[in-house]
């Protein structure tokens, strides 16, 4: 994932994430194909935290971050990124919003674009979701790519 993110040009200014070991593994795993390693904060309160929760996290952003990363747990980050995408606006983003509902499996990416002008005016129905990528989506593709070498 932390690839895909690079090569799409996904980098964060800032990481928060839950504090449990299995979230900070995946964040282990990401950051050096990632290729820096961006600010990161540890934080107790996202561990299984509700989708409200993480909204209020979200929103005490620093302004100066133009890009965060939340690395949290379903069901609440998988509830709080639908919550937060728009309505799409094009078939794209709407088989992008159907997949997402469908299934936020572990170390997923959804990339989600805010209308507001700085964190605290973060609200549902507020972002329009650009990407969505699932690990395995990623594994299939580059397996494609090795057999058509």
């Amino acid at each position: 994932m932390g690839t895909y993110m690079r090569e799409k040009n996904y980098l964060p200014d800032l990481v928060k994430c839950s504090s449990a070991r299995r979230t900070r593994e995946t964040l282990d795993k990401m950051l050096p194909d990632l290729g820096f390693s961006p600010e990161t904060l540890f934080s107790r309160s996202l561990y299984l935290a509700q989708p409200k929760a993480l909204l209020d996290e979200i929103r005490q952003t620093p302004e100066a971050c133009s890009a965060l990363l939340v690395v949290g747990h379903n069901p609440g980050i998988g509830a709080l990124a639908l919550a937060l995408a728009a309505l799409p606006e094009d078939e794209d983003e709407e088989l992008r919003k159907e997949r997402l509902a469908e299934k936020f499996s572990t170390a997923c990416l959804a990339v989600l674009d805010f209308s507001a002008s700085d964190w605290r005016g973060v609200k549902p129905l507020s972002a329009r979701l650009v990407d969505y990528v699932r690990p395995k989506e990623l594994a299939r593709a580059r397996d494609d790519l090795e057999d058509d070498l």
